[in-house]
């Protein structure tokens, strides 16, 4: 502490003045000065031993966070990039792509893998902070930063001990959906768009409509009522998701559809009866993936480009096959390449063919219902592993199974028939 300075405090504070022109008497600034010194002399020095648990301090001390769950502050950072995750990638690929040193590639990695076992979705953006050249054309990894939930961020950055560790911070959101209302007009589409309607969502209503009404009926004066699921983040980014609700009032009839699960199957349900409409098939393997897409290809056997009639789903030997749709057993045994088939008839000209089972447990001349077992996943026929064939053909033509819209129905049980019209009040209610 400075003595100058705090006699001069002092002295302040016992309204005396000393300046040019002053009347103050010497003797009187003299004794006042003594005083002064007198005072200061008498606080205690940084080294003597004073208490000072009872000072009350105005701003509370904050506490000094350990070091290996604080970022410390990048040393030497370069390089700044912005990285969006592309389908069939994956963080390592990237990162190393964008010159992270392998030793942090790894260890980055291990972190992502842990905090996010089903790993990064396609899309992501990502926010990549290099440092120090480390030779090789690589360089040390400050920061990594991406948002892979709507709630949360994930930031991967230096501790100050140097080592690499991850940090789940939460992102404030609004995840309140959106309500449209309007009157239908003479352009439903257009009057959907009018109205604030994204042109995706709008597109997924009339999609969904398409299937209950015919919208070559609807007048002018008929009202749209549709909710999208929608999130807007502290930053003011907004994005629009599915469409969760879509209804229609045309005269005295109204449809009200609501984006449902049951079954673990996802599609659209009306809340107000039990029997509901299903568009499209069955997946037939629900454990496989398709290997083999419909149209021109290179056979794997034969090896010269022929058309596919069908897709393959590859599965692992004996996994159960479903049919596809309602329908009655056509055929059931060998049938030369194909191997052990079954066969399914259908309404709308429509016959489905499933092959290369390993078992069949579908009869000729049965009745199946859509979501029945069948048969099991094999290799009979002209296969090169374990997989299964399957076929779509309308009055004898083969058609693209994910291009047939097919409609069958299906019972949904009490308790998903009382959830679902919860869901629909919940929803137009928003």
């Amino acid at each position: 502490m400075n003595f100058q300075t705090n006699i001069k405090d002092r002295i302040g504070r016992n309204g005396l003045a000393i300046a040019r022109g002053s009347r103050v008497k010497v003797g009187a600034a003299f004794v006042a000065l003594c005083a002064a010194a007198a005072a200061v002399a008498a606080v205690p020095s940084a080294a003597s031993d004073v208490d000072h648990s009872s000072v009350s301090l105005s701003i509370p001390a904050k506490s000094v966070p350990s070091p290996d769950t604080v970022f410390a502050e990048p040393r030497n950072a370069a390089v700044q990039l912005s990285a969006t995750l592309q389908p069939n990638d994956d963080l390592k690929a990237l990162l190393i792509r964008s010159g992270v040193a392998k030793a942090d590639v790894k260890s980055v990695s291990a972190l992502v893998a842990q905090a996010l076992p089903g790993g990064i979705a396609e899309a992501t953006d990502l926010e990549i902070l290099l440092g120090e050249s480390v030779g090789k054309g690589s360089r040390r990894l400050e920061r990594l930063s991406f948002q892979p939930g709507r709630a949360f961020r994930l930031t991967v950055g230096r501790t100050m001990a140097g080592e690499l560790k991850l940090a789940r911070d939460a992102v404030s959101v609004d995840a309140t959906p959106q309500h449209f209302t309007g009157r239908a007009g003479t352009d439903l589409f257009w009057s959907l768009r009018a109205a604030g309607v994204p042109a995706q969502s709008a597109r997924e209503y009339l999609d969904a409509m398409a299937t209950r009404t015919d919208l070559q009926r609807v007048s002018p004066k008929d009202q749209f009522d549709l909710v999208i699921d929608h999130v807007r983040d502290a930053t003011g980014k907004t994005t629009s998701g599915p469409l969760l609700y879509a209804g229609l009032r045309h005269g005295s009839q109204s449809t009200d559809l609501v984006r449902w699960t049951v079954a673990d199957r996802d599609g659209w349900y009306d809340p107000s009866r039990p029997e509901q409409r299903v568009d499209g098939f069955e997946q037939p393997v629900r454990s496989g993936r398709i290997t083999s897409g419909f149209g021109y290809r290179f056979h794997p056997i034969l090896h010269f480009g022929r058309f596919h009639d069908g897709i393959d789903i590859g599965a692992a030997w004996g996994s159960p096959v479903f049919a596809a749709a309602d329908g009655v057993v056509s055929g059931a045994g060998w049938s030369g390449g194909y191997g052990e088939q079954v066969r399914v008839v259908h309404s709308d000209g429509i016959m489905t063919s499933y092959s290369h089972l390993s078992r069949i447990i579908a009869a000729p001349g049965r009745r199946v219902e859509r979501g029945q077992l069948i048969g099991l996943v094999g290799s009979s026929g002209l296969s090169t592993g374990p997989h299964l064939h399957f076929e779509v053909r309308r009055f004898g033509q083969p058609v693209d199974p994910a291009k047939v819209r097919h409609a069958g129905y299906e019972r949904i049980d009490a308790t998903d028939l009382a959830a679902l019209r919860a869901r629909l009040e919940q929803l137009r209610a928003i």
